[in-house]
């Protein structure tokens, strides 16, 4: 397999609309969730979410374009053109069909559609754009319009795991030769009224209203949900060996990756499904269970999905799990679902190129979770191997390794 390495990584969230940004807030322990502000909320019984507030799509977008777009392509160049911009990946100097685009959302343009829905009341004023807002392959084709990249094109959707499934499918493409270099990530804005009450009724989300700081409790005791949040990551990526001719910078390497499903729709009672698909990624890794110095768990905060993550984990990793770190991200930003693959795998990378272990914010529930490292305050350390695992409704699987790129 040829040797893909890291060059540029762009993300938006609710902590910043930058990685500097984002990376400087988990620092210090902020989060960005909060009682929701778009819409009314009096008949919710959860009221919070972690909203992007302090964002000017013009800054990135041109003004003739922006209502044309839903929020989740405006978040989606945010992050691309962050991403490029520090890959200094010139498209002027490569064939801009060897440059491949793989973006992922689970949603789509949830917003545009339920816009839609109450437009269509009056089917004769429909506007023009409402339609193409809607499409899960939106972003990637603005992605293309915006950057003049004209090689393979695709939207991937597999629920939570889609960002992560995106960069493995990117790994295939560069490895049978279809493309030199590629730009993956996932953008998701599902922060609506639709979304909030559909994830309510199945009694998914956090109702911690009165304290939206200390919501999305992560193998805790106290853990009643996740907490919706909104944003995009993005990826540059490529042949080493092609980027050395460009003279590009390596954040580092990407290991491998692996996907899969466990054949059950929802989250899955036992953890074969997240174990076997973990193994199967360290395998593509070439890499051994005792490798791994830090773990990026999908960790959504949930009863069963925390018990049955934590369990894979644990026959994974057995003796070594008490020694690897893990750092739960989503208790800050939000669970940015479909997008959520991909700001875990950018935050993983900052935390490679620091030698920096971020700190948690919640504290696990001890007895339950005992095996599991957490650290409260962050920790320079050598990170040689760090760990995203990501898991979706559908029994979609998909985990990925970023490794450190020896001197």
């Amino acid at each position: 397999m040829e040797s893909i390495v890291v060059t540029g990584i762009g993300a938006i969230s609710s902590l910043g609309n930058s990685v500097d940004e984002i990376w400087n807030n988990l620092l210090l322990k902020k989060s960005g969730i909060q009682q929701i502000s778009r819409f009314d909320t009096s008949d919710f019984k959860t009221k919070i979410a972690a909203e992007i507030r302090d964002f000017n799509p013009y800054e990135t977008i041109k003004k003739k374009d922006i209502h044309k777009m839903d929020r989740i392509s405006w978040y989606a160049i945010s992050a691309v053109d962050e991403a490029i911009k520090q890959s200094h990946l010139d498209i002027s100097k490569i064939s801009s069909k060897r440059i491949g685009l793989f973006w992922s959302s689970g949603n789509g343009g949830i917003e545009s559609t339920e816009q839609g829905a109450k437009l269509a009341e009056k089917p004769e004023k429909y506007p023009v754009f409402q339609q193409l807002k809607i499409l899960s392959d939106a972003p990637v084709g603005w992605i293309a319009q915006y950057f003049q990249i004209k090689g393979i094109n695709m939207s991937i959707t597999a629920a939570c795991s889609s960002s992560i499934l995106a960069l493995q499918t990117a790994q295939v493409y560069i490895n049978a030769g279809l493309c030199d270099f590629a730009i993956v990530g996932g953008s998701e804005a599902p922060i609506t009224p639709s979304v909030i009450a559909g994830f309510n009724s199945m009694g998914a989300l956090s109702r911690n209203n009165q304290s939206p700081e200390n919501s999305a409790k992560a193998f805790s005791k106290f853990r009643d949900g996740f907490v919706i949040g909104e944003g995009a990551a993005a990826l540059v990526i490529g042949q080493e060996k092609e980027t050395k001719k460009q003279k590009m910078t390596a954040i580092a390497r990407l290991s491998g990756c692996f996907s899969s499903n466990d054949a059950h729709h929802f989250v899955h009672p036992n953890e074969n499904g997240t174990y076997t698909n973990i193994k199967s990624c360290l395998k593509n890794a070439e890499l051994e269970y005792t490798d791994i110095d830090v773990i990026f768990p999908h960790a959504t905060s949930t009863q069963l999905g925390d018990k049955a993550e934590y369990l894979a984990l644990k026959n994974t990793f057995m003796e070594r799990l008490n020694d690897i770190y893990i750092v739960c991200i989503k208790n800050s930003l939000g669970h940015l679902l479909g997008a959520s693959g991909a700001i875990a795998a950018v935050v993983a990378l900052k935390s490679i190129n620091e030698q920096i272990v971020l700190p948690n914010k919640i504290e696990i529930d001890e007895i339950e979770f005992k095996d599991l490292h957490l650290s409260y305050k962050s920790k320079k350390t050598e990170i040689s191997h760090v760990l995203c695992n990501t898991s979706g409704f559908g029994g979609h699987q998909a985990a990925c390794v970023f490794s450190k790129i020896s001197n």
